[in-house]
């Protein structure tokens, strides 16, 4: 068994990643990359693993916090939206105004 480069399988799976990314299946890739499809599945396989760890890592990390800190903010920003929506102090002409507005 001829034993490939690390930098030349590093490479490769790069390669894999970005077609991956583009939207190619795993048939297209092998046909781009010229390779045999136990190859590609090995990459994919290798690729599904390293993406669990970094999500494990960041589930781990303050990547969390600024996950959840991002949510809350969006809740947030919802809650006063629909606060001043059904707020009958707001005059319908003046809603109405403010989309025509935004739609020129």
């Amino acid at each position: 068994m001829v034993r490939v480069p690390t930098k030349v399988t590093n490479a490769r799976r790069e390669n894999v990643w970005n077609l991956l990314l583009t939207g190619h299946t795993p048939q297209e890739i092998i046909k781009t990359l010229g390779t045999t499809q136990a190859v590609i599945y090995k990459d994919l396989n290798f690729l599904t693993e390293e993406s669990k760890k970094f999500m494990f890592s960041m589930a781990k990390g303050t990547h969390a916090l600024m996950y959840k800190k991002a949510i809350d903010g969006t809740n947030l920003a919802l809650r006063e939206a629909w606060s001043k929506y059904n707020n009958p102090e707001v005059p319908e002409k003046q809603m109405n105004h403010q989309i025509l507005l935004v739609q020129k």
